[in-house]
């Protein structure tokens, strides 16, 4: 028994023999670039480590902050060379401190993985002197920051600026006349022709009606419809009001409104679109003559409420003065249906 304690003593020796001579084998170095900085200014501290065998370095996690306030900057670059059995690695550690003064870095330990398992180095102690930025012995003594320079504004500066402000007012105002143009259904831009007046644009209309002779066909809405669109357009151009939108009883309400004499013909305009609702809506059916003799009327109407000038240069065309066609104007005198 005592023999065997003797062995495994002697066991226990050579192992801490071999793992002494193994972290003996290690060659170490530690260095910094400068031993004195201005503030701010970086620190390069390296450590290095070689030897034989089978090994690796590792760097336990460091701080952004050291003792002492010395500053780690980024991560640290291990560079290594492995030549046969032989190993060489170099560590490198940015810093950097911002007060004046000593400042000493304290030990790093290192970790050498073996396949023995792992060893803890130490590396001695380095420091470096942080100086303040010397003053400038030329500066006589230390002035206010002056304010800002005022500089006049270019056009190149305010060029951009102005003309997209022109163009989004010009966008703008592009858009409100084509809404009230089409409000008030007339042609967005007319640049290249003239708009017609409105007492010839209906008796076209009118006349075109009369061609069609759709007043003595059974299809009485269809009449209807064109007719009283031809009387809402032009009450609209010639008086001003909203007829196209509005109902029948309120174009009677804007006609009494109106600075012109209609007395005559309110009970003629009355009772025409009354007749048209109830063709469109109560599917009244009308007689032929009736359906010609509002058609003669609007025509009648047309020419006499058109403006003077239109009158002036009208030339005479029959005792009725209705200026579309002679043979209405008998027809009107007459009350003949074809």
């Amino acid at each position: 028994m005592r023999g065997f304690r003797l062995i495994l003593l002697f066991l226990s020796f050579l192992t801490i023999s071999g793992i002494t001579s193994a972290q003996q084998d290690y060659l170490k170095s530690v260095s910094i670039d400068r031993d004195t900085i201005i503030v701010g200014d970086r620190v390069t501290y390296t450590v290095g480590i070689s030897g034989s065998g089978q090994f690796t370095l590792k760097y336990p996690a460091l701080l952004d902050t050291l003792q002492g306030g010395i500053q780690v900057l980024g991560k640290p670059v291990i560079d290594s060379v492995i030549k046969k059995d032989t190993r060489d690695y170099k560590l490198k550690i940015y810093l950097s401190a911002y007060d004046s003064g000593l400042h000493v870095i304290p030990v790093l330990p290192l970790l050498v993985q073996t396949p023995r398992g792992i060893d803890t180095i130490t590396f001695e102690e380095r420091q470096f002197f942080v100086k303040l930025v010397p003053r400038n012995s030329t500066i006589n003594d230390i002035k206010d920051i002056k304010p800002p320079i005022s500089e006049p504004i270019r056009l190149s500066e305010i060029a951009t600026w102005t003309g997209l402000g022109l163009l989004l007012a010009a966008f703008i105002a592009l858009l409100v006349l084509y809404l009230k143009r089409r409000k008030q259904n007339k042609p967005f831009l007319n640049l290249f022709k003239p708009l017609e007046p409105p007492h010839v644009v209906a008796l076209r209309e009118l006349q075109q009606l009369e061609i069609d002779k759709q007043w003595e066909t059974e299809n009485y809405k269809m009449f209807y419809t064109r007719l009283v669109d031809i009387l809402r357009i032009y009450l609209e151009g010639r008086f001003g009001i909203h007829a196209p939108e509005q109902t029948s009883s309120e174009i009677l309400s804007e006609l009494s409104k109106i600075d012109f004499d209609l007395s005559k013909f309110t009970d003629d305009i009355r009772e025409l679109l009354f007749t048209s609702d109830l063709v469109k809506f109560a599917k009244h059916v009308p007689h032929f003559d009736e359906n010609h003799r509002y058609l003669l009327f609007t025509i009648d109407f047309v020419n006499a409420t058109k403006p003077v000038e239109a009158l002036l240069d009208q030339p005479n065309k029959g005792t009725t003065g209705s200026g579309v066609d002679s043979t209405l104007s008998n027809q009107s005198e007459t009350g003949s249906v074809c």
